[in-house]
């Protein structure tokens, strides 16, 4: 006989209720762990990559950017070098005039000197000779005209 006086609760099926097949939820479970780790994995991997990517960016940019600068240090040092041979050439240019203008100077220095040398003389004969002509010659009437 049944005994109608307590209503009897029927266990209810839910996903956080018990299973009634074992079996089927651990495989659920084991499936949906597998699953979690799967994209867990996929979303760390993810992660690595965008960080990596992120912090890779600015590094390649400094890279080319220093590459840029060596190539431009290099075509700088051989115009540098190009113009301190050209600026040596030159300087060597400037030595040989300053040393032809000192060669230059010093024989008109020797001109000068010779110069002088020549009007002392030609003043120490128009004395001698405005004393001849004036008659006050050293020994007087010994030269006449």
């Amino acid at each position: 006989m049944v005994d109608n006086s307590t209503p009897q609760v029927q266990p209810n099926p839910t996903p956080n209720g018990p299973n009634p097949n074992p079996t089927i939820d651990q495989e659920v479970t084991e499936t949906t762990d597998d699953q979690r780790q799967k994209e867990a994995l996929a979303a760390f991997t993810a992660t690595l990559l965008s960080v990596g990517t992120n912090l890779e960016a600015p590094l390649r940019d400094r890279a080319a950017n220093i590459q840029s600068n060596a190539v431009a240090l290099e075509r700088q040092e051989a115009e540098l070098a190009e113009n301190t041979q050209r600026l040596a050439r030159q300087n060597q240019q400037w030595v040989g005039l300053a040393d032809e203008t000192r060669e230059g100077l010093k024989e008109i220095g020797d001109v000068q000197n010779w110069a002088e040398m020549i009007e002392r003389d030609l003043l120490a004969l128009e004395d001698m000779m405005d004393d001849v002509e004036g008659g006050q010659g050293p020994a007087k009437g010994w030269l006449r005209w």
